[in-house]
């Protein structure tokens, strides 16, 4: 499951919002038009992972420090993870916090669920 995907104004990620603040607090030059989002599954961690991927070679100031951050096209940024958990996972997570797993609910194609864990 691989997908590229470009960065949709109407559509804010968390980048976006990241960038924003990263240029109003600490005076960096983050423009979101120049990255694309990059996300995949990585089968070892069991997660999706989302990426920013620099379209040219891009120059980003820190005002309060004048350091500048040199970052070529084509590299990325490991942004955010999306944690997948298999049922045996989940109890085993359950039982170093203590807990029994008790139900676990999910959508008709198991994509998305709930744990119910019981102390």
């Amino acid at each position: 499951m691989e997908k590229s995907v470009r960065f949709n104004p109407e559509y804010p990620s968390a980048f976006t919002g990241i960038c924003k603040v990263l240029n109003s607090q600490v005076q960096t030059n983050f423009d979101v038009n120049d990255f694309d989002h990059f996300a995949f599954y990585n089968p070892n961690e069991q997660r999706i992972e989302m990426h920013l991927t620099a379209k040219s070679n891009l120059q980003v100031t820190i005002g309060c420090t004048n350091d500048v951050i040199h970052i070529e096209k084509g590299e990325t940024i490991h942004t955010e993870n999306s944690c997948k958990f298999t049922p045996d996972r989940l109890e085993g997570i359950g039982n170093c916090g203590g807990m029994r797993l008790e139900r676990v609910i999910t959508d008709s194609k198991a994509w998305f669920s709930l744990a119910y864990y019981k102390k």
